[in-house]
């Protein structure tokens, strides 16, 4: 299952609800930033060990988390999902 959600502070609202086996996030959400958003996930003993993908329009250090860079190829994203979370299905959540 994949949730979308429009800004960070709405994904921050799902996070409280529920716990994804992944999440791939755009550095430059409105309401709360993906880098801000990074931060809250990090500190959440529930969220902290969910594996990230970032998003971006250029290369930064975001501590070890992968980022693609705009626009990015479907086959690339699939790739880089099913190496960090390989047991995802269609049965789990992504967001």
């Amino acid at each position: 299952m994949v949730t979308a959600v429009a800004t960070g502070l709405e994904a921050a609202q799902v996070l409280m609800q529920t716990v994804p086996r992944l999440i791939v996030l755009d550095l430059d959400l409105k309401w709360l930033s993906g880098r801000q958003l990074i931060g809250v996930i990090r500190h959440n003993p529930h969220t902290a060990v969910i594996p990230l993908v970032a998003l971006g329009g250029s290369q930064e250090d975001l501590g070890g988390i992968p980022i693609l860079l705009r626009p990015v190829a479907a086959e690339q994203l699939l790739a880089l999902v099913h190496r960090l979370a390989p047991s995802c299905g269609q049965r789990h959540s992504y967001l």
